[in-house]
């Protein structure tokens, strides 16, 4: 399937770098999401939004863009997802990235990570991770 962004607290669209498109996850044209809101704000804290990548209906173009440039070696401080998840940090907001396959539980298999380096690494890696804001 694809990767999937979201974030809980109180975050602005105008928060949003560019290429990024905030949307409630009730509300998510993005079914599997709208499904998921509930379990979401349990986990993270409500409210929920959705990062959808302005494409494809998911966060895939985001995420896809960090794994690459981390792979790859090049800088990724100016790519959108990299912005948002600063600030995401640094406004003490919550976020988790996964991967949905076909089975509805992966948002709940992800490892938590402490700082940007973490999650970044996590990307790199094709990995799910959270981060709580402490």
């Amino acid at each position: 399937m694809s990767y999937f962004v979201t974030v809980s607290g109180s975050i602005a669209e105008s928060d949003m770098p560019p290429g990024a498109k905030l949307v409630p996850a009730a509300k998510a044209e993005n079914y599997y999401i709208a499904r998921l809101e509930r379990d979401l704000a349990e986990l993270d804290g409500a409210p929920v939004y959705f990062i959808d990548d302005g494409e494809t209906g998911t966060s895939e173009e985001l995420v896809l863009a960090v794994g690459e440039a981390l792979r790859e070696r090049k800088a990724v401080e100016t790519l959108p997802l990299v912005v948002l998840l600063e600030k995401c940090i640094r406004n003490k907001w919550n976020f988790r990235i996964w991967h949905a396959t076909n089975d509805t539980g992966e948002h709940r298999r992800v490892a938590p990570a402490q700082d940007l380096g973490a999650t970044l690494a996590s990307i790199a890696h094709d990995r799910g991770v959270f981060s709580h804001a402490s």
